[in-house]
């Protein structure tokens, strides 16, 4: 289907996509399914995907609690064939779970206002580009999310993340021994809208905004070694 062209014309009425239910349907099938709900604004019908439903699970019960699909993708061959049907079909685009935030996995004009004011904002973002600056790789962005959504959560950019898992596929690891992610914090939510505004300025506020860096990182798989033992330090002393 990928290399030959007169096969492909004919097995994309009948290639199956598998979404986490164990459920099977053709493309045309679960895009009809879906584009009612899943259509962008730029009219493209968005699949939404994950290769590891059981490390994805807090972003999958984020993408359902809007109403939306998930695919599961979890063969190495994917990423070609989700690059294949989309050019192949330039209505469709695939999109995994932890690729950006809820509202912004299927992209329409609705947006939510911040309930902080831009000093407040500055604040925050400082407090945590404190913990990313030598993390290569890592950028702070500041999202005005639903109170429900999480406090902070890291988002790999779809296009980068899949691109160098390709690379790796092909044993080309030139330019790509870093993780590219976005640290998400949502200003909606209370733990960043007025908890951690209340800390006093210094040590309180940043070891929370660690803290809560280290939870997002945690939910990716992302802490370890000696960051994942301080955590769990930290994490006991709670308890204690």
């Amino acid at each position: 289907m990928l290399t030959d062209e007169k096969f492909q014309e004919r097995a994309v009425k009948f290639a199956l996509l598998k979404d986490i239910n164990g459920n099977f349907f053709t493309i045309d099938d679960y895009r009809e399914k879906v584009q009612a709900l899943q259509t962008d604004k730029h009219n493209r019908v968005v699949m939404l995907y994950t290769n590891r439903p059981d490390e994805h699970h807090s972003f999958v019960q984020a993408a359902q609690a809007k109403g939306y699909e998930v695919l599961e993708f979890d063969n190495a061959i994917d990423n070609h064939f989700m690059q294949h049907i989309e050019s192949k079909m330039n209505d469709i685009t695939f999109v995994r779970v932890d690729s950006d935030t809820p509202d912004m996995l299927i992209q329409k004009d609705e947006k939510l206002e911040s309930v902080l004011n831009e000093k407040e904002e500055a604040t925050i973002k400082e407090v945590f580009e404190t913990w990313t600056k030598d993390s290569v790789g890592a950028s702070v962005a500041l999202k005005a999310l639903s109170p429900q959504d999480a406090p902070v959560l890291i988002t790999r950019p779809e296009f980068m993340r899949r691109w160098k898992e390709m690379q790796a596929l092909q044993g080309q690891q030139f330019g790509m021994d870093f993780d590219s992610y976005n640290l998400v914090v949502n200003t909606n939510h209370p733990l960043i809208a007025d908890k951690m505004l209340k800390l006093a300025e210094g040590e309180a506020r940043a070891d929370f905004a660690k803290y809560l860096y280290d939870l997002a990182l945690l939910n990716q798989g992302m802490l370890k070694g000696k960051d994942l033992s301080n955590f769990i330090q930290k994490a006991l002393l709670f308890v204690a």
